[in-house]
């Protein structure tokens, strides 16, 4: 939850001890290692770093992991966080769609369990 982020109320402390870990999850993002960015997404996000960016590599992650549920909580908590409009609109638009992405995966889900059903 927010109220245990540290450095909540302190950007540039919370960018000196954050960014470090969100560079690393970035890199491990980039080369595939989702599990691995997200925790280190995390820690940066715990040291108080709310870089747009973060939430943008968060997003990419989850996405990557089809982990649509996590994408869209991550999401909503960046976007009233987030002062540009542009950057907030862009959050937006990736919470949408995995909303989207979300309950498409759950349909299909439900259809093949409503399939496997009818073959017992």
């Amino acid at each position: 939850p927010l109220n245990n982020i540290e450095n909540i109320d302190d950007w540039d402390k919370g960018y000196e001890m954050g960014s470090p870990y969100w560079r690393e999850g970035e890199t491990a993002r980039k080369e595939g290692k989702l599990v691995e960015a997200i925790q280190l997404f995390d820690q940066a996000r715990y040291f108080g770093y709310d870089a747009p960016v973060l939430y943008i590599s968060y997003g990419m992650a989850y996405r990557g992991l089809k982990d649509y549920s996590n994408e869209i909580v991550i999401l909503d908590e960046g976007i009233p966080r987030i002062k540009r409009s542009d950057i907030k609109n862009q959050l937006k638009a990736r919470r949408d769609k995995a909303i989207n992405l979300l309950f498409a995966q759950q349909e299909t889900a439900r259809k093949a369990a409503a399939v496997a059903q009818l073959k017992k």
